[in-house]
């Protein structure tokens, strides 16, 4: 579709009850559309990478919007949550 806006974004975060939850909220108000959401544990109990591909063409954010605020916002959250990857794919 002519109004397709997808990126790809890479995270890393806790390997806890919750995480992938606390990194989801964070974009929930933002009209994005998940295509596709992946997670893989890297060290367990400690650390894994949450990998989301979304269509932001009907959010209020731009993808430049979407990636300054990211690293903020995910700075706040329980637990270490860092910003490793942010593409946009078309």
């Amino acid at each position: 579709k002519s109004d397709t806006h997808l990126v790809k974004v890479g995270m890393e975060i806790p390997d806890c009850p919750g995480s992938i939850t606390q990194a989801l909220s964070v974009i929930a108000g933002w009209n994005v559309n998940l295509i596709s959401v992946f997670s893989k544990v890297k060290i367990c109990y400690q650390t894994m990478y949450l990998e989301l591909v979304m269509d932001i063409g009907k959010s209020d954010k731009s993808a430049e919007q979407i990636k300054d605020a990211l690293p903020q916002i995910i700075d706040g959250l329980n637990g270490i949550f860092t910003l490793k990857e942010f593409s946009e794919l078309n």
